[in-house]
């Protein structure tokens, strides 16, 4: 018995620790501060912060810098240590008795000795003593089979043809690719963004309607519970109220359900607290901007930049292949310990220097030339065709955009003109009700309807900048 007391107090405190744990959470979350009040320009800069490709983007740029300026690393003098060892089986050392054998000079005897009878076998046998002579005075140093040197070298590219440049260009226009993808994909935040908030701001105009209908069907239910009361009414009549008062309310929980729902994915876009009571503020009418079309569609969409970064690559890598086709020329400096030493009349390891200019010019690319000319036309032309795809589906789209602008400001000018009337009619039954004409039920009922006439044009007046917004994203 009391092992099973002590183990139900070990559940008791685990079900009282775990209570205590999500009470702790439920806490914290209740205590994050929810916004109040929240604006379009508000979120759509939230939800750009809170895009995880912008920290992506961040990243790549850093990686672009650190790689262009290595790029620049090659005008740089290279230093390099250089050294080996070596060993050859057979080296030329030439002896003294190398230095005369062989075929023997063939000299003419001077006229003055011919004149005293001297031969040219004794001439020719002065010469080879005078040759001997001469041998055994020279001293031959021999070229060592073992030899090793250790140097330092500095190499200074002078001119490399341009790939140096041509290569910073395509590093260049493959971020700004990769950027016009990325503001591509903000573009896309941005306008799920946008229509979420107008999403919340007709479910409140609707919710608006709603609540007018309601007190409506109300005030209508009990004329009929006092026509009920004077037999003038059936209970059908009240019946028939009620199932209508029912689906309005069917309707505004739907409504409520689609605010919370609205407001839980701007959360996930934009990462700030918002709850039920957060009010979404009417933004103003965008401003339309005045740019220089150059005869393109949209020019401020970042897909054209990423068309130019597509033919801005493909020119760059032209340009570097072309730069494989001139010579390189470098600027070379060495000093050298070494045995043997140039020199080789001076023996043993001795230091010495060499100051150059050298240059490389390769052939081989000049196969490849005319398939990269057919390449650079080939990327040019596609990114031009893509051009003009994008182009034909953007005009399309903004030719609906233009015509929904359209449709929802001749909705906004005849609501003014409903709007109008409601309100003299409304004025009029306040006379009239005062003059024993109309009774004050009636009176309330044309109120009620010159109400959802006004709420009617907010809705619209909300359609009406939902459509000029939708058009300012397409055309940037």
């Amino acid at each position: 018995m009391r092992e099973t007391y002590i183990q139900m107090s070990k559940y008791i405190r685990y079900i009282l620790f775990a209570v205590a744990l999500l009470t702790g959470g439920a806490l914290a979350r209740a205590q994050e501060p929810v916004a109040e009040q929240i604006s379009l320009e508000e979120v759509r800069s939230a939800a750009e912060s809170h895009f995880p490709l912008l920290r992506q983007r961040e990243v790549m740029d850093r990686v672009v810098r650190e790689s262009s300026r290595a790029m620049k690393y090659v005008y740089i003098p290279q230093v390099s240590l250089t050294g080996g060892v070596n060993y050859i089986s057979d080296m030329p050392n030439p002896t003294k008795q190398d230095l005369i054998k062989g075929e023997k000079l063939q000299v003419a005897v001077p006229s003055f000795l011919k004149e005293m009878g001297i031969p040219q076998e004794t001439w020719d046998g002065m010469m080879d003593e005078t040759m001997a002579s001469i041998a055994s005075q020279i001293k031959i140093p021999s070229i060592p089979k073992m030899q090793w040197g250790i140097g330092v070298s500095i190499a200074q590219l002078l001119w490399d043809g341009g790939n140096a440049a041509a290569s910073g260009r395509v590093l260049r226009a493959t971020q700004a690719q990769r950027d016009a993808q990325t503001e591509e994909a903000l573009r896309e935040v941005r306008k799920s963004v946008t229509e979420i908030y107008f999403g919340l701001l007709k479910v409140d105009g609707q919710a608006a309607l709603q609540s007018t209908l309601i007190e409506e069907l109300r005030r209508q239910a009990e004329r009929v519970e006092a026509a009920i009361a004077s037999d003038v009414a059936t209970r059908a009549d009240a019946e028939e109220i009620r199932v209508e008062l029912l689906r309005a309310a069917q309707d505004r929980a739907a409504l409520q359900e689609s605010r919370r729902a609205l407001l839980e994915a701007l959360t996930i876009y934009t990462g700030l607290s918002l709850g039920e009571e957060t009010v979404v503020t009417l933004p103003p009418t965008p401003i339309e901007p005045v740019t220089d079309t150059g005869g393109r569609v949209a020019p401020l969409r970042p897909e054209h930049r990423y068309y130019d970064a597509l033919t801005a690559e493909a020119e760059a890598t032209y340009d570097s292949y072309l730069a494989g086709l001139v010579p390189q020329v470098m600027l070379t400096a060495t000093a050298m310990y070494s045995n043997p030493y140039p020199n080789f009349f001076k023996p043993g390891a001795h230091p010495f220097g060499m100051v150059g200019l050298s240059f490389r010019w390769t052939f081989g690319q000049l196969y490849g030339l005319g398939a990269q000319r057919t390449r650079l036309r080939g990327m040019t032309e596609m990114a031009e065709m893509q051009r003009q795809t994008f182009e034909q589906k953007t005009s399309a789209e903004l030719a609906q955009a233009r015509h929904s602008v359209q449709q929802s400001a001749e909705q906004m000018r005849l609501d003014e003109e409903i709007v109008s009337l409601r309100k003299s009619i409304s004025d009029r039954s306040a006379v009239q009700v005062e003059e024993g004409v109309m009774t004050r039920r009636d009176a309330l009922q044309l109120l009620t309807k010159y109400s959802a006439a006004k709420q009617t044009a907010d809705l619209h007046r909300i359609e009406y900048l939902e459509a000029l917004y939708r058009l300012a994203e397409i055309e940037r």
